[in-house]
């Protein structure tokens, strides 16, 4: 997630022009208990202040203790990030703001998140677990949130169909 649904609405729309942040946070509400979800939540200079109300949007659907959340610095990986740069960053800013999202999670009554660096057991890749996957909005699968809008040849698979050639 990018942010509270403003944020992360303008960020990540689907072909038709509508918000995706809905869609998300149900279908991982849906997943709890059944499987182990974390949500990555992406930090950069233009939502950092506003991930308040994320974790409010969080503890008002029952998520706090509940779900598994971390952070994740925004970096300009590939040629699709190239133009963000300007909002990232730097590793030691990153570092302090984590801290103080830390914090404020906790006092919104959220379960404390992974913190980083940490040997937690779900990894802050995909790639590090077998089982770990990310899923792009056309339910395609990839062991990395940057090959996301990539070819589909580095997809592992789909939530959606078994054979990757039919979507």
């Amino acid at each position: 997630l990018d942010g509270p649904p403003e944020i992360h609405d303008s960020r990540r729309r689907l072909a038709n022009g509508r918000g995706t942040f809905a869609t998300v946070l149900e279908n991982v509400r849906g997943a709890l208990g059944i499987l182990n979800v974390s949500v990555r939540i992406n930090v950069d200079r233009s939502n950092m202040a506003a991930l308040d109300g994320l974790f409010d949007v969080f503890a008002a659907r029952g998520l706090g203790g509940k779900l598994r959340f971390y952070f994740g610095q925004v970096q300009p990986y590939g040629d699709a990030c190239a133009d963000i740069g300007s909002v990232c960053l730097s590793t030691e800013e990153y570092s302090a703001v984590i801290l103080d999202l830390q914090k404020r999670a906790r006092k919104k009554g959220l379960a404390a998140p992974v913190r980083y660096p940490s040997a937690h057991v779900f990894g802050y890749c995909a790639a590090d677990r077998l089982s770990g996957f990310v899923v792009a909005p056309s339910g395609a699968l990839f062991k990395c949130y940057s090959e996301i809008g990539s070819d589909l040849r580095h997809s592992v698979g789909s939530v959606l169909q078994s054979d990757l050639e039919t979507y």
